[in-house]
């Protein structure tokens, strides 16, 4: 087992890197570029969360789809839907097709919040032959 000590190691990196031994300590290491990729990333998350606000203050009613409840879950941030019994087999299909999820905990069907939800919505009700309803 070979021994090395820390500065031993800090050596042989700086060599493999190529840098001059005028080179105090790890100045060569710079993390400033990772910064602005958090603060990309920070504002990413501030945007996606100000949508989900908006999201939970306009999906508080419930809306109809005939006689299917569309229900907004904010704890999941989860549009959700109910119908009163179990559809046909060609309805659960189209249901999968259009990216939701049986939730047997829930009884519904589930996909993610967001815009292409309500186009997948849209493209439904048009299936289903009715409108969405507040």
């Amino acid at each position: 087992l070979l021994k090395y000590t820390d500065s031993d190691f800090f050596e042989l990196l700086r060599k493999r890197e190529g840098m001059p031994a005028s080179d105090a300590g790890f100045s060569w290491l710079n993390p400033l570029p990772h910064i602005s990729a958090e603060i990309k990333r920070l504002k990413r998350r501030l945007e996606d969360l100000s949508k989900r606000a908006e999201r939970q203050e306009q999906g508080r009613a419930d809306r109809k789809m005939g006689d299917v409840i569309i229900r907004y879950n904010p704890e999941y941030d989860k549009t959700e839907l109910h119908f009163p019994g179990k559809p046909s087999a060609e309805i659960i299909q189209i249901v999968k097709r259009l990216g939701f999820r049986w939730i047997r905990t829930g009884g519904c069907w589930s996909r993610s919040a967001n815009n292409e939800t309500e186009y997948k919505l849209q493209y439904l009700a048009k299936k289903l032959g009715t409108t969405i309803e507040a």
